[in-house]
């Protein structure tokens, strides 16, 4: 009997070794993963950033040119108005001097 005992307390370390490596090996494949998808998880949020950071430069780019669009027409408009009042002057001041003659 005491043979089977033996035996039994060899099984039981046996297999209480085997659940240790068992439990090992899930536990690095576990590590393993979360590192795999943190790696995963860091690459997409960096991809993420830069498509950011691109769209706010164009944005930014846009603006910019619409803003130069608009005081551009600002200063042509000024420009224009400016010369319709100088044409007034020059046609009111001839009519003056055609009734003066």
């Amino acid at each position: 009997m005491t043979e089977l005992l033996g035996n039994l307390e060899e099984l039981i370390a046996d297999v209480r070794r085997r659940a240790e490596r068992r439990a090992l090996a899930i536990e690095a494949a576990a590590d393993h993963e979360a590192r795999r998808i943190e790696a995963e998880t860091e690459a997409h949020v960096q991809a993420a950033r830069e498509e950011a950071a691109r769209t706010c430069a164009e944005a930014a780019e846009a603006t910019r040119r619409e803003r130069h669009a608009q005081a551009d027409l600002e200063h042509r408009t000024r420009r224009l108005d400016a010369r319709e009042r100088r044409l007034d002057q020059v046609w009111t001041a001839a009519e003056r001097e055609l009734e003066r003659l």
